[in-house]
Order: structure tokens, then C-alpha cells, then sequence
């Protein structure tokens, strides 16, 4: 049921011309944030996915427009713009592109709140905050995140080189062959595909579970799932190296392969769904 106070008008005319304002307020203060973000999305491939997400988001909140509890808007709204606002301007005077577009997301929420209320905030709280993913991470979190991926990723694959009997040496993040070095570059980390298949897990959780501890689940599982499928794409390339050519391991085949091992990724994540909706199943059966 939609009830609308004092603070909103009744007439529709009215809400759609405040929502007008807002937008035009939003994209007055950060339409050159949000055009740099975008090129970042075009120029760097690991968040590529970044165009994908507000249009996830716009449709899942379209998807509520007829569900949404406008109320008299909240007085914790003011709080959270402030919050925002201080954000901007730290992220601003400081050149840390993070901070000065994730005070987008943050004044966004503000604004739901303080105009229409803390219900049509939790209502539209999904689509929301799903709009923290489209947002590129730091530089020094990406390094942090990336560089353990690549020894991982070398030792793992190494490992299971010598297990298929391949004579092969480690060296930090160099794959040492008989025939030829392989280096586990940041491109080879599997970040991308982590990033990729955390959104995904994401989008795919919310349409298709509704216990909260499935969606965790779902979600984390994407973590092994890109350590397995990156590893094991190495020791494919590594294998091919070996016995075929270091040529037929690079150029198109190793473009070619990212692709083939995300779909691979996916799989897996449906796999693992499949098995948490079995689990939960028999769970419900024993409650």
C-alpha cells in the first residue's frame, strides 16, 4: 500500500517533478565524476562489467515502482547526506577518485531517505548499494588484492605441473619450462574474472534466492571458483608451452582461453547453486 504525508504532494505531477529536480541536483554535482568513472570502465578491462551495473540497478528498482512505501521523508536522511557530502569533498581535495564516487552511492541514499523515507530506502536498498560494484577499487587495495592472486596462481599451477610429471621451476611469479618461461602477470591474476564473477554472483543471488545465508554462500563461492578455473587455465597454457610451443600459447589462444574459462567459472557457480538449493531443501525437510 502507498501512503504519501505532508511532505509529499498527492498528485503524481508533483512526485515526478521532485524526482526530476533530484536527478538534475545528482548529475549538476557529479556528471564529470561519473564521465571519468565511465572512461575508466571503457579504458580498463577489469571493470568493464561497470556499464552493465547501472543498468541492473535502474531495472531493479523500476521492478518496485509499484511497491514503494512513499512516505514523509526521514530526518536520518540529513545525517547521511552530510556523511556524502564530506566524502565528495575529501575525495575531491584529495584527487582519491574512490572516495569522490562512492559519495555518489552515499548521497543517493541520503536523498531517498530525507525525501521519501527510511521503507523506500530498504525497499530500493538493493538496487542501491549494488551500485557500490560499478565503482573501480583503489589503486592500493587492487595491488593488495592482485599481487597474492599472481603467487597463488604461479604456485598452484606449479604444483600441479609437477604432478602431471612436467619438469617445471618457480621463480616469485615466473613459471620456469623446459621449453620456454611463463610469467603470472597482473592480466593472469584472475582479478578480472574474480570482479566479473562477484558481480555476477550478485545479480545472480538476488533474483534467484531469498534465504540471506544462500546469497552469502553463493557470493563467497566465487572466490574459489576464480582461484580453480585461473589455475587451471595456467596449467593448460603451461601444458601447451611445453609439448606444442610457447607461439600456440600466446596471441589468440590466450585471449581466447580467458573467455572459455569464465564460462567455465560460471558453470561451476551454477553447479554450487544447485547444491545450495539441494541442501536447503533437505534443511527445510529435517526443520
Amino acid at each position: 500500500m502507498t501512503s504519501r504525508a505532508s511532505i509529499l504532494p498527492d498528485n503524481k505531477f508533483s512526485i515526478k517533478l521532485l524526482l526530476t529536480l533530484l536527478f538534475l541536483l545528482i548529475v549538476g554535482i557529479y556528471w564529470e565524476i561519473l564521465f571519468k568513472m565511465g572512461l575508466d570502465w571503457y579504458e580498463d578491462p577489469n571493470y568493464s562489467h561497470g556499464f552493465f551495473v547501472p543498468l541492473f540497478s535502474a531495472y531493479v528498482a523500476w521492478q518496485k515502482k509499484d511497491e514503494l512505501t512513499l512516505s514523509h521523508g526521514h530526518w536520518l536522511g540529513l545525517p547521511v547526506l552530510l556523511f556524502g557530502m564530506g566524502i565528495l569533498v575529501l575525495g575531491q581535495v584529495g584527487s582519491e577518485n574512490f572516495l569522490s564516487r562512492s559519495s555518489f552511492v552515499v548521497i543517493l541514499s541520503g536523498l531517498i531517505i530525507f525525501n521519501f523515507g527510511l521503507d523506500c530506502f530498504r525497499q530500493l536498498s538493493f538496487p542501491v548499494l549494488f551500485l557500490f560494484l560499478m565503482i573501480p577499487l583503489p589503486a592500493i587495495v587492487f595491488n593488495q588484492i592482485t599481487f597474492p592472486l599472481q603467487q597463488l596462481a604461479a604456485r598452484n599451477a606449479a604444483w600441479a605441473l609437477k604432478l602431471a610429471g612436467i619438469p617445471v621451476l618457480l621463480d616469485g611469479n615466473v613459471i620456469h619450462l623446459s621449453h620456454g618461461s611463463l610469467g603470472v602477470t597482473e592480466a593472469c591474476s584472475g582479478i578480472r574474472s574474480l570482479i566479473s564473477l562477484v558481480t555476477l554472483s550478485v545479480i545472480f543471488a538476488h533474483l534467484s534466492m531469498k534465504r540471506m545465508w544462500e546469497k552469502v554462500v553463493l557470493v563467497v563461492s566465487s572466490l574459489p571458483i576464480t582461484i580453480f578455473s585461473n589455475g587451471f587455465r595456467i596449467v593448460v597454457t603451461a601444458y601447451i608451452a611445453q609439448n606444442y610451443g610457447m607461439e600456440y600459447a600466446e596471441g589468440f589462444y590466450h585471449g581466447f582461453a580467458g573467455w572459455i574459462i569464465f564460462i567455465v567459472s560460471f558453470l561451476l557457480l551454477f553447479f554450487v547453486y544447485k547444491l545450495i538449493k539441494l541442501f536447503g531443501k533437505h534443511a527445510l525437510r529435517y526443520d
